[in-house]
């Protein structure tokens, strides 16, 4: 159904998506929708045109050629567009080419009734922690939970404030004493307390939308070059923004107080954070706009780093953004119930980060999530912290009365049956001699850094590699290649195929084709989706093998048969050890093919001597002129 011609100026963000498409400069946009929201597309685009005028021309994208949730930008560049307007639920990966601005959809939530539904279970799950280790004890009120980390879906992002106030309210508060006097169990309590009335609950972490627009990493290397000198602009090219300061550019810590400022105060970014345009018909005084808009977010104007430390670009940053592709806008610190604690650590995922209070681990926090049940965010969520405490709200399915059944405890059961057939894939992709790289994703930032360090992790494993390009997957086109033993997944982790039992061929995911190519196996706690982490895996795994000894190990050849390999193996898939290895294509079936064909100079056989032709044999099969009876007896025998 349409949206009413009068909600479409607050649900689509109208004014604020004009506002980054004049000062970014940009002549030809392309705007990205969901199925979902193909509906009201027409109007948005007659809308923006209008305001727009002819100081930018509009289009619609047909439909994506891969994951909705990514930046189209193989549709895009079919119409020289500068950027990409992206809406309804997305990925906030990296992007790789073109810039991109987000409008979240705008969901109905009633934050008072998710309260009243949450407050009572996340008091319920405390005092059981706390029962668990150690009852009434002295010790009891600190085994608890050390935060509880509120991740909200896109969706729901706009009532983020509301839901942030009737969780922490005193109005809330009082609400959990009552259900804990109704109870029979003293939820909640304080450390000194009997029980006799509700205490306060850990502190509460709310993740924050990571960012409102992305730029690719060669607008980071131009704005290195413009400010920081032609040495920052090498570094900044060499891989990740992080890179510029320290190749001897910038690196002050006056560089970017103003940004670091923000960093240190901002308790969520902006509603319309600007981005440095790349167009060609940007204008000087439209670049410095978005510098400074920049260092508004959380970024540096000169060097392009958004990443900024609390001591400027000078200072060294967090290992998690030193690792993106492209510039996002970060949320630095977070306000817990009763003070602003400063964080120890950030995590970035799904589009969504929040930083844990100083010394805690995600094992001893409770997290809590509020958004549609089993979504590909929620999934990836649970996946990649299955080993933590789970609450998850649905405000769809939500009764108004707010009653503990909507509230779900713990993983999911699609979630756990996921995980333990990851470990059965894991083993598969161990035993394949073949491995097809299935490139799921051409927009995504970094993308071909992952795929140049799958290849080397299969030459290292002496297993031959094969790279695919065919858009969506199914199980009809990857069937066209039988001899491929399993596919490893390139794309961001909310694109990947995680149920693939229709498939001919099992579809793992690259972090698990890294552990798989490196003899490792997979652990509850440290399980990952996101493409960074295979680099710095891959990286790592270089170093621990660079002295390794060499030896041999028998491996699987299929299920056909066991044959020697090397597990010193170079980068070239060599290093000894009695096998012969197939470098290419044509080697591997002149290898393994049993029939060879006419043997002659041109392929390879040493010349003969000229010979005169000999008259041969003559009849039938069963019984030649010149042959005996004697020899057709034994012959048929």
């Amino acid at each position: 159904m349409a949206t009413p011609s009068g909600s479409l100026e607050q649900r689509y963000d109208i004014a604020e998506t004009v506002d980054y498409i004049l000062q970014g400069g940009f002549r030809n946009v392309a705007l990205q929708f969901p199925d979902e929201q193909l509906a009201d597309s027409p109007d948005v685009f007659a809308v923006l045109q209008t305001r727009l005028g002819d100081r930018a021309r509009v289009f619609i994208l047909a439909d994506t050629a891969y994951n909705p949730l990514g930046v189209d930008e193989v549709a895009a560049a079919h119409l020289a567009a500068d950027c990409v307007i992206h809406y309804g639920r997305a990925s906030l990966s990296p992007v790789n080419a073109l810039p991109a601005f987000f409008v979240f959809p705008r969901e109905p939530l009633d934050a008072a009734v998710a309260a009243a539904a949450l407050r009572p279970a996340i008091a319920a799950a405390e005092a059981e922690r706390r029962q668990a280790a150690g009852g009434a004890t002295a010790d009891a009120a600190g085994a608890g939970f050390r935060a509880v980390v509120v991740l909200v879906d896109q969706g729901y992002q706009h009532k983020l404030e509301e839901l942030k106030a009737a969780l922490e309210g005193p109005a809330a508060a009082a609400a959990t004493a009552v259900g804990a006097g109704t109870s029979g169990t003293p939820l909640g309590t304080s450390e000194g307390s009997s029980g006799s009335s509700g205490s306060p609950l850990p502190p509460f972490v709310f993740a924050h939308i990571t960012a409102r627009s992305l730029r690719p990493t060669a607008a980071t290397t131009k704005a290195a070059a413009r400010a920081c000198g032609p040495a920052a602009a090498a570094g900044a090219a060499a891989g990740t923004a992080a890179a510029a300061p320290a190749a001897g550019g910038c690196g002050a810590a006056a560089c970017c107080a103003a940004g670091s400022e923000a960093v240190a105060g901002a308790e969520q970014p902006p509603a319309v954070p600007q981005s440095a345009g790349s167009g060609p018909e940007a204008k000087e005084d439209a670049k410095a706009a978005g510098e400074a808009a920049a260092a508004e977010d959380g970024g540096c104007g000169t060097c392009g780093r958004t990443d900024v430390p609390a001591g400027g670009c000078g200072a060294p940053a967090s290992a998690a953004a030193a690792t993106s592709s492209s510039s996002t806008t970060t949320s630095s610190s977070t306000t817990t119930s009763s003070t602003t604690t400063t964080s120890s650590s950030t995590t970035s995922m799904v589009g969504l980060s929040w930083a844990l209070p100083a010394g805690a681990r995600r094992a001893d926090c409770l997290y809590v999530w509020v958004g549609p049940e089993g979504a590909s965010s929620h999934q990836v969520l649970q996946m990649t912290h299955s080993s933590c405490e789970w609450l998850s709200y649905d405000p769809a399915t939500a009764t108004a009365a707010a009653t503990a059944g909507d509230v779900r405890r713990g993983v999911s059961d699609e979630t756990r049956r996921l995980l333990k057939r990851r470990n059965f894939l894991v083993e598969k992709a161990r035993a394949a001699s073949i491995v097809g790289i299935l490139v799921s994703t051409l927009a995504t930032g970094g993308f071909l850094d992952v795929i140049s360090a799958l290849r080397r992790l299969c030459a290292a494993a002496d297993k031959k590699s094969y790279t695919f390009l065919i858009g969506k997957p199914n199980p009809a086109k990857l069937g066209n290649f039988p001899e491929v033993d399993v596919f490893v997944m390139v794309a961001d982790a909310q694109g990947l195929i995680l149920d693939s039992r229709d498939y001919l061929a099992p579809l793992v995911t690259p972090w698990e084709a890294a552990l798989a190519l490196s003899g490792r196996h997979i652990e509850a706690d440290d399980y990952r989706l996101e493409l960074a982490d295979v680099l710095d895996f891959e990286r790592q795994h270089a170093e621990r093998t660079a002295q390794a000894e060499e030896g041999l190990a028998l491996v699987s050849l299929g299920g056909l048969g066991l044959d020697l390999a090397s597990r010193g193996g170079g980068a070239g898939g060599g290093g000894g050890g009695g096998q012969v290895v197939a470098r290419n294509a044509a080697e591997y079936l002149a290898l393994k093919r049993s029939y060879k064909g006419l043997e002659m100079p041109a392929t390879g056989a040493e010349p003969k001597a000229v010979e005169l032709a000999v008259e041969g044999r003559s009849g039938r099969a069963a019984g030649y002129v010149d042959e005996t009876p004697a020899e057709r007896s034994t012959a048929a025998w």
